[in-house]
């Protein structure tokens, strides 16, 4: 599964230069082409918002109106259940009685063959996942997940919160919010900023951790949904300034279980960096912060670098290079190439044990390398992990050739084409450009480790200032347009690459064309 995130951060007025908030925000999604998202100003009575939506949403997702902005980033919230049901011919075993199973048959359309029909089973709690493997003999798979439920206001939500000027009609057009639970980061031109991550949260028995499938008969079923006041919130903090990046939200001793999974913390712990590295910090330090490529894995990893006694004078060569590499992981530089090279090797490490090729989970591997690990001896059983991690480079050279490429020449960041490029239209559909970054760089750029293609990145970037909001950036990837004969289909990737933004005004913006379309009557 390609690795989604985002970050997001907004700093309050007394850490910036002109005295008024600063948001900004830059949501990671898999690269395609088009692009996820357009860029909108969207006006009508009593809503007028400035942003980026899906096509076909009426609503703008992130951005502001003329008082408020917002950025948005993934919770990664346990939302999900499995629970495992006691079968009994046409229904189930639920305290102590039969109930029926929901039956509705779906039919999936197949060209060039036949319809394929489904017949999909419910319970009270959710559909049926399992029906669809040829298991004889094993127990139906109930799924309860919140986006399931049959009320969900996240739309309403939305709309609320465009409509919204000032923090407590934002809190209340939020109560409303079902799925994907968001990191939702706040400002407002009165100088308040704020962070809240809404969503329905179960409340689970003392036991249920939620990592394991349940039983279905009822002595599990969740106890209902965290209330507002209880969801993780902030108004206004002492430090001045609030960051996300699916790094782990709740505060210590928060009594309730959100996740158990977190992305790791590189990408929030160097916005904190760049932000206490200023007293004051501008737009520009903003825009600074999204293009930063510096890769704090390479910081954790030195060390087992500097440990190393490498084989060839190759690698010894590149080791001392590496040691004197600054972290930054540029487009136009060798030793990035190196080291994501040489990590990747490294990350085969629990191949047998994980059953897939790749498993790049740093704390597992660092700990491997600090503690040893029995995987680590592949050719004989007295190999140590610093002997693996060394091979580990021999063989990260020999896959990279004679001659090191750059890193953004090895690590394009490739945009695919959903229908398109599996086809000869590919060449029209398909875009590549050379791009820094890792899979932990604030400016994330993560990749396919069996070809090193950049396959996730900012999806979307903003920056508001509270100070003057039509001083506001925005960007994304590709263009406004699906056509691949128009010169909107990807006029917008040169900025995004760059790290370059459009100016985001509701006023006075030029116009190249208009285009007007009137209802029918």
């Amino acid at each position: 599964m390609k690795p989604r995130a985002s970050n997001n951060w907004v700093i309050s007025g007394s850490k910036t230069i002109t005295g008024k908030p600063l948001l900004a925000n830059d949501p990671h999604l898999g690269l395609s082409a088009p692009s996820i998202w357009y860029l909108v100003d969207m006006q009508a009575p009593g809503y007028k918002a400035i942003g980026a939506s899906f096509p076909g949403l009426p609503a703008v997702v992130i951005g502001r109106n003329e008082r408020i902005g917002w950025g948005v980033t993934t919770v990664g919230a346990d939302v999900q259940d499995l629970y495992v049901m006691d079968d009994v011919g046409n229904g189930y075993r639920y305290q102590g009685r039969i109930e029926p199973w929901r039956v509705r048959t779906e039919v999936i359309k197949v060209k060039g063959e036949p319809d394929v029909t489904l017949k999909v089973r419910e319970s009270r709690y959710g559909p049926v996942i399992n029906d669809v493997v040829k298991n004889p003999g094993a127990a139906p798979l109930s799924l309860r997940w919140t986006a399931l439920d049959p009320t969900d206001g996240t739309m309403q939500a939305f709309l609320g919160i465009a409509r919204a000027q000032n923090w407590d009609q934002f809190k209340t057009a939020l109560a409303s919010y079902n799925a994907p639970s968001q990191n939702f980061v706040y400002a407002d031109v009165d100088g308040n900023i704020g962070y809240m991550a809404p969503g329905r949260f179960p409340i689970r028995k003392p036991g249920d951790d939620g990592m394991n499938p349940m039983p279905g008969n009822g002595d599990w079923d969740w106890q209902g949904y965290l209330p507002q006041k209880d969801w993780p919130q902030v108004y206004n903090p002492k430090e001045g300034f609030i960051v996300t990046a699916n790094n782990k939200v709740p505060p210590p001793n928060y009594p309730y279980l959100i996740s158990l999974e977190w992305e790791e913390p590189y990408r929030a712990e160097r916005i904190r960096q760049m932000i206490l590295a200023k007293d004051r910090l501008s737009l520009a330090d903003m825009e600074s912060m999204q293009a930063d490529f510096t890769t704090l894995l390479f910081r954790d990893f030195k060390p087992v670098l500097q440990a190393l006694n490498p084989v060839s004078s190759q690698a010894q060569t590149w080791k001392a290079r590496l040691l004197a590499w600054d972290g930054v992981a540029r487009a136009d530089s060798q030793e990035p190439s190196v080291f994501e090279a040489w990590y990747t090797e490294l990350s085969r490490l629990p191949a047998k044990e994980v059953g897939q090729e790749f498993w790049e989970e740093p704390r597992y591997l660092l700990a491997a390398m600090k503690n040893g690990d029995p995987n680590c001896a592949v050719t004989d059983t007295t190999q140590t992990c610093l002997e693996y991690a060394a091979l580990a480079l021999e063989k990260a050279l020999d896959r990279l050739g004679p001659n090191i490429p750059r890193w953004g020449d090895l690590h394009p960041a490739t945009f695919l084409h959903q229908v398109l490029t599996h086809t000869p239209l590919a060449r029209l559909s398909d875009r590549y450009v050379p791009y820094g970054g890792d899979r932990y760089t604030v400016n994330r750029a993560a990749y396919d480790p069996a070809t090193f293609r950049m396959n996730v990145g900012s999806s979307y970037r903003e920056i508001l200032d509270f100070s003057n909001l039509e001083n506001s950036l925005f960007i994304h990837p590709m263009g406004q347009s699906g056509n691949l004969l128009s010169s909107q289909y990807a006029n917008l990737l040169p900025l995004w690459a760059r790290v370059e933004y459009l100016p985001m005004r509701m006023k006075d913006f030029p116009v190249q064309q208009r285009q007007v379309l009137e209802p029918l009557r």
